[in-house]
């Protein structure tokens, strides 16, 4: 619990302005056991707590629970007056409703406004913890018209209801499927888009990105996710880009679900050595790309 909440305080002193873009390891406490904290330090990483679903709506019938999310939340920032962020991370109908559905529409109305409130929730457990959505921008690799905007549009009631926009630009599948100048075009469309919003509305950009092919295959392949990130953390609009990255550890379902491709990878290495490995791997392409080197 002390190594936790030494991380989560980095947040504390986040400065929202600041020029360096960030770098966060995104995830739930029990994805960072085995994880030493000078692993993060050594790439300038703070941890950025992630709020799954089974705290948020846990039987995915569009319905919140405030206790449940109450509760998850005082687990990250026990003290009330604690300052950080949080992401909420609601993927299920209750997405789906506000993607396939047109605003007025009850469905999408009924959707909305519990992801609006769910956040208002935290603001009120937590008055200065800022809060976001994961993952609510609707990606499409192959066309990006106006029809996609038009989808990402209905996402803005919610970016104007949080502090900070969470956009997931994942890897989706390995070169050659798709060659590095597809992936460039796909993820400098995504985080044009999302820049724009964020210019719009005045909030910070943090794009998450994992460091399996989307699908949980395999791990990426480290010339492809550092020209990934590196394609993500480099898009300008009108000289802004976006604030920083966020490395989804992920990492802890795979190994417990004894994933085939992932048992392949982790060969003879405890839990704990194979989550270090990739954080060290990927942690260390997201700080070089941020670099620019």
């Amino acid at each position: 619990m002390k190594k936790l909440v030494v991380l989560i305080s980095l947040c504390a002193f986040m400065s929202l302005g600041f020029a360096q873009q960030k770098i966060f390891l995104g995830g739930r406490d029990t994805e960072l056991n085995g994880i030493p904290a000078a692993l993060l330090q050594k790439y300038k990483t703070s941890f950025l707590p992630v709020v799954y679903q089974f705290a948020i709506d846990p039987d995915d019938k569009i319905e919140l629970r405030p206790d449940l999310l109450r509760k998850e939340i005082e687990r990250f920032f026990p003290d009330r007056n604690a300052a950080g962020i949080c992401v909420l991370d609601w993927e299920g109908n209750a997405l789906v409703a506000i993607s396939d559905n047109e605003p007025g529409t009850p469905l999408y109305e009924k959707a909305k406004n519990l992801f609006i409130e769910a956040m208002n929730v935290v603001r009120a457990f937590r008055p200065n913890v800022k809060v976001g959505m994961f993952g609510i921008n609707r990606v499409d690799i192959y066309k990006r018209d106006d029809a996609w905007v038009k989808k990402n549009d209905k996402m803005l009631p919610i970016y104007q209801a949080s502090d900070i926009l969470f956009p997931q630009v994942y890897h989706y599948y390995p070169y050659p499927i798709h060659d590095a100048n597809f992936d460039k075009q796909y993820v400098t469309d995504m985080m044009k888009l999302m820049i724009a919003y964020g210019t719009k509305l005045n909030k910070p950009v943090y794009a998450f990105i994992w460091h399996r092919y989307f699908d949980g295959e395999k791990s990426i392949d480290a010339t492809e996710f550092y020209n990934h990130t590196l394609f993500a953390m480099q898009t300008k609009v009108s000289r802004r880009g976006i604030d920083g990255v966020v490395l989804w550890t992920g990492d802890e379902f795979w190994i417990g679900s004894k994933y085939a491709p992932v048992v392949s990878e982790q060969g003879n290495m405890s839990s704990e050595e194979f989550r270090q490995k990739n954080l060290n791997l990927y942690l260390g392409l997201m700080h070089k790309a941020r670099n620019g080197n």
